[in-house]
């Protein structure tokens, strides 16, 4: 019975992941570390994470559009105010040198 559970959650999970890699990435953690399968008794030699795996990796490149961000050389923006104040100190510091 626990055996047919697991094996209908993750048919019903393998499309979630598939087009949304966030839940893939969760129920890979939890097959990683929660270890579902060792709770039922004939399915334990299944390889569980990569059935999570290979269908969270497409839906990644598939359809994840944010990997412009990964290419980035600039980690972030800084605030408005910090270019300014960083301006303001040079000349603060060259008023002092005179």
């Amino acid at each position: 019975m626990r055996a047919l559970l697991l094996i209908a959650f993750f048919v019903v999970s393998l499309p979630i992941c598939l087009m949304r890699p966030f839940y893939g990435i969760i129920l890979w953690i939890v097959v990683a570390f929660l270890n579902p399968q060792s709770y039922t008794w004939t399915i334990d030699a299944f390889p569980w994470a990569l059935i999570v795996a290979v269908p969270t990796m497409l839906g990644m490149l598939l359809f994840e559009n944010k990997f412009e961000r990964l290419a980035s050389r600039q980690v972030g923006q800084p605030p408005d105010g910090a270019q300014q104040s960083h301006a303001e100190d040079g000349q603060r510091d060259q008023n002092l040198n005179q």
